[in-house]
């Protein structure tokens, strides 16, 4: 029995260093930026190589700014994808939480982006602030404040962060829908409404008090820097795109997004290949305990036997 549990850990362990070498080598340290920079600019490529051919305004553009952010919202949801996974190996439900935030952020924005590029009109909703943002920020909040608090893991952790983004969406576009019925701005945040204006400060104070959580959470505290430094990137890029009332996809918008997933992405990784090389490590001491274990019974057992014999003589 005791040979059949060291086979099983030894696959165990076989499987979490294959796994662990697809996500990347080296120790348990944080990743370096230049790694996050590395995939922004992988993301940003395609719409760098439009933007120096075709016209800055023009169609190819605005598609090739559109997809960009929706492939950064992909990944983002991989990010998500990777943190539900650590969050189940380390049984820390605020890692949970974090993955339940980037797959409502991710599903938020998606629907959007493909909107956005069958009709131009609704471009803003992508890459702007809105009134949805504020209710996503919101529920942001409250589900990490759950996660530090709880016990356990949530059930369901990427299908409850599916739900809830799409009905982000939801309340964007109905918001959409609503202040075109009353003849306003592109359902989007502008300036010069003072109630527009309190909503964007808002959301910034949302978004900081989040970050505040995550840096007095038992997140490690690099990880929690790398995750406000994206929180900042993409508050910021909505913002200038807020600001200059913006209709297509601005150059700082579309690095925001592209960056904000590209340091979430690399964070979410290395935290599961340290859960990984953690698990690693804890099957090879339970497969040394096994080993020792094993030995020590067949030592007893030589030594009975032993006893056998010399009593059969004495007989």
């Amino acid at each position: 029995m005791v040979t059949a549990q060291l086979g099983g850990r030894r696959a165990g362990r076989l499987l979490g260093s294959s796994v662990r070498r697809l996500i990347g080598r080296g120790g348990t340290t944080h990743p370096s930026w230049w790694w996050s920079a590395a995939l922004a600019g992988l993301l940003l490529y395609p719409y760098l190589v439009v933007a120096l051919i075709g016209d800055p305004e023009g169609d190819r553009v605005v598609l090739a700014g559109h997809a960009v952010m929706l492939l950064a919202d992909l990944v983002l949801l991989g990010a998500g994808i990777a943190m539900a996974v650590d969050a189940w190996l380390t049984y820390d439900p605020l890692r949970g939480s974090m993955a339940v935030a980037a797959a409502i952020v991710a599903l938020q924005d998606a629907p959007l982006e493909v909107l956005g590029m069958i009709d131009r009109a609704l471009g803003p909703l992508s890459f702007r602030l809105t009134n949805g943002h504020l209710v996503t920020v919101l529920v942001v909040l409250v589900v990490i404040h759950r996660g530090r608090n709880a016990a356990v893991p949530g059930r369901h952790l990427i299908l409850t962060g599916v739900v809830l983004g799409l009905c982000a969406a939801t309340i964007t576009l109905g918001g959409y829908h609503l202040v075109r019925h009353f003849e306003r701005d592109a359902g989007v945040l502008v300036v010069h409404d003072p109630v527009d204006v309190a909503i964007m400060v808002l959301i910034g104070l949302v978004m900081a008090i989040v970050g505040l959580q995550l840096a007095r959470s038992s997140l490690p505290g690099w990880a929690a820097a790398r995750i406000g430094a994206g929180m900042l990137a993409i508050f910021a890029a909505r913002l200038y795109s807020t600001l200059t009332d913006a209709m297509m996809p601005t150059p700082a918008a579309v690095v925001g997004v592209a960056l904000f997933s590209a340091l979430i992405a690399t964070t979410a990784s290395s935290l599961l290949r340290i859960a990984l090389e953690q698990m690693d490590a804890r099957v090879a001491r339970y497969a040394h305990q096994a080993a020792e274990a094993e030995a020590e019974v067949d030592r007893k057992s030589t030594r009975l036997n032993s006893s056998h014999r010399c009593i059969s003589y004495a007989v």
